[in-house]
């Protein structure tokens, strides 16, 4: 079958087609009203070390002296607070909004964290709540003696969206998936209805025509009773036809003739 043949069976299935596409608008419409705007808020969590941490006598810009025990220390910041354990925390103290914690991109010391929800307040409040115990988690970890305070790591935020964005794919994600699922099951109906039409067709020009057969049964029509007081055909044709004489049925029968004289030789 090939693009010309299939724009025909689709035209022939009309109905079928109008119905799937009827349908597939109301699902598309029922989804914008349904599904839920998402919105999103991000911040960026910096560790860095002091300026005296080089010393008293030659003091470094902080974001100059980036080591890699700072990056250890972020990353054992996002793989304390990524666990289900603190999921459900969150969760138990009303902060319901997902959320993700990662290591930046830019390969230093620093987080990312991005939360999405439907409740634009409670966004805000579950990111705000993770830089929170961002700021826990780096206190318990430095709580060993011995460490100098030149060497304590301290955090910066960067990068704190002061409202959640409203992120633009949900609804229209929603919309695309609905709308092919919608395209194929038409697409499958229709080519499905018009396979059985033409077979059942076919069926019906490849039988041979037979006698009158009842509709509702399949068998032969009954024969009608006879009307009371009119004779029946049988009776008609017999009264029609005269009674043979006895010649008539001797040439029919000739042994039904008497016997005859018989000659002798």
């Amino acid at each position: 079958m090939d693009f010309l043949d299939a724009l025909r069976v689709l035209a022939r299935r009309w109905i079928v087609v109008l119905l799937g596409l009827l349908l597939t608008a109301g699902a598309g419409f029922y989804a914008i009203t349904v599904v839920p705007t998402e919105y999103q808020a991000r911040a960026q969590y910096v560790l860095l070390l002091p300026s005296s941490s080089t010393g008293s006598n030659n003091p470094t810009n902080p974001y100059t002296n980036l080591n890699a025990g700072l990056i250890f220390a972020a990353s054992l910041i996002a793989s304390d607070l990524s666990t289900k354990t603190v999921a459900r925390e969150l969760v138990d103290e009303g902060f319901e909004s997902d959320f993700s914690i990662a290591l930046g991109t830019s390969g230093g010391p620093a987080l990312d964290v991005i939360v999405t929800g439907a409740d634009r307040d409670d966004v805000l409040e579950t990111r705000d709540e993770l830089l929170r115990r961002f700021d826990d988690e780096l206190g318990s970890l430095q709580r060993i003696p011995g460490i100098p305070q030149s060497q304590l790591i301290f955090s910066r935020t960067n990068a704190v969206d002061p409202v959640a964005e409203v992120v633009p794919g949900a609804k229209r994600k929603a919309l695309l998936l609905i709308a092919a699922i919608g395209l194929v099951l038409t697409l499958i109906v229709a080519f499905t209805v018009d396979g059985l039409a033409r077979r059942r067709s076919r069926r019906k020009a490849e039988t041979p025509a037979g006698p009158d057969l009842d509709e509702e049964h399949g068998t032969p029509p009954a024969a009608e009773p006879p009307v009371p007081g009119e004779p029946e055909l049988a009776e008609l044709a017999s009264a029609e036809s005269p009674a043979p004489d006895g010649r008539e049925l001797a040439e029919r029968d000739p042994g039904a003739r008497g016997p005859g004289p018989s000659r002798n030789r």
